[in-house]
């Protein structure tokens, strides 16, 4: 006799994507890491460089004078350097949704059989929900 229920539906599939889900919270938050410091160092740099730069051709009688007019370009091209690099980091800040994802699939893969597969996703999800906890 054979028996029509259904065949439960596997975890495999869920395990994978807590997975590939995780190491791309990996991925992009090292990304975002790199690309945080290195564009706030850049702009802090340009700012406190424009500064002196300002401060300097007030004070010294062989230096160039800045116009405002310079002095207003070089702080507008300070400010569109910090809307760029707030756009990116915006973009790269899709990590937490993938840490979320990796978790959320590893408790779906977790409701599955074979649990092994379930038990793999769960370690996986939580490293990805660690991930997307960290704030820079």
């Amino acid at each position: 006799m054979k028996d029509n229920a259904p065949t439960p539906p596997s975890a495999w599939p869920f395990t994978v994507a807590a997975v590939i889900l995780a190491l791309v919270t990996v991925y992009l938050l090292g990304l975002y890491s790199t690309v945080h410091w290195e564009l706030r160092h850049a702009s802090d740099l340009i700012g406190i460089r424009a500064a002196e730069l300002h401060a300097d051709s007030l004070t010294d009688t062989n230096f160039v004078e800045l116009s405002a007019e310079r002095m207003q370009a070089l702080q507008q091209a300070v400010d569109e350097l910090n809307l760029v690099s707030g756009t990116v980091m915006e973009r790269l800040g899709a990590y937490q949704l993938t840490g979320l994802g990796a978790f959320l699939c590893s408790i779906v893969a977790l409701r599955r059989r074979p649990k092994l597969a379930g038990v793999v996703g769960l370690a996986f999800g939580l490293l990805g929900l660690g991930l997307a906890a960290v704030i820079m």
